[in-house]
């Protein structure tokens, strides 16, 4: 089960600078769709979020936020979950260079 949730949109001053936008991952310990749950509406509860994914299959929380990774890690450590950062995932491998012909 995914949970994909779009943060309700908040209206900032027109003054007001954008701030940078981060993608955080994280690996939550979730066995059931009422510890889903329980990230879920933690996660609903918090300003600043854009949007969020919740996925028990994987085990997997993608956020999407303005606000500090610490942040986001504690209010997910908050509902009793082990929580950890998800790897970064793995570069795409560089293709291996040719040998050259030598030239005579």
């Amino acid at each position: 089960m995914t949970d994909t949730v779009p943060a309700p949109a908040a209206v900032a001053p027109a003054t007001a600078p954008a701030a940078a936008t981060n993608t955080y991952e994280f690996v939550v310990a979730m066995s059931c769709g009422g510890c889903s749950g329980a990230v879920t509406r933690a996660l609903a509860k918090v300003e600043g979020i854009e949007s969020y994914t919740v996925d028990l299959a994987t085990q997997r929380v993608k956020v999407i936020t303005a606000l500090p990774r610490e942040t986001i890690f504690e209010v997910i450590k908050k509902t009793g979950k082990d929580v950890k950062d998800a790897p970064a995932e793995p570069a795409e491998p560089a293709e291996p260079e040719q040998p050259k012909e030598a030239t005579a």
